[in-house]
């Protein structure tokens, strides 16, 4: 049986072979999967995903897609040739409990790149309750 991550990772390694290999304008990030384990609903969470332009001009960066409640902390606008980049990304809230599975698709406005995906995964768990029994004496 596959994990999450095999799991994910298979998916990603399969999508990649199939774009064109021409277009490419930065390098596949080497970190485009991250599970963050095991969160707390309430607790605060971000992660800074990492890539690098190996073209000869200048990347823009258009837009980027989330799946919610994944927001953009931080991002450049441009990147210039040779540079690496990082985007960072933070779970809002509210957020609900239970298994998450989540993309950050980077879309550039230069034609000729390919968009870069990135996945994050993890559980997100209740706070603990704690309910203790009277005690008689």
């Amino acid at each position: 049986m596959f994990s999450s991550s095999a799991c994910l990772a298979s998916i990603l390694a399969c999508l990649l072979s199939v774009a064109p290999g021409a277009r490419a304008q930065s390098e596949p990030p080497k970190n485009a999967i991250f599970d963050f384990g095991t969160i707390g609903i309430e607790d605060e969470w971000q992660h800074t995903f990492q890539f690098k332009n190996s073209s000869s001009e200048a990347l823009e960066i258009k837009d980027v897609q989330l799946t919610p409640p994944l927001v953009v902390a931080k991002m450049p606008v441009r990147v210039r040739p040779g540079e690496s980049a990082s985007i960072t990304v933070r779970l809002e809230k509210p957020r609900e409990k239970g298994e998450f599975r989540g993309s950050v698709v980077v879309n550039f406005k230069n034609e000729a790149s390919n968009p870069l995906v990135f996945w994050v995964l993890g559980k997100v768990v209740p706070p603990i309750e704690f309910d203790p029994f009277p005690m008689f004496f």
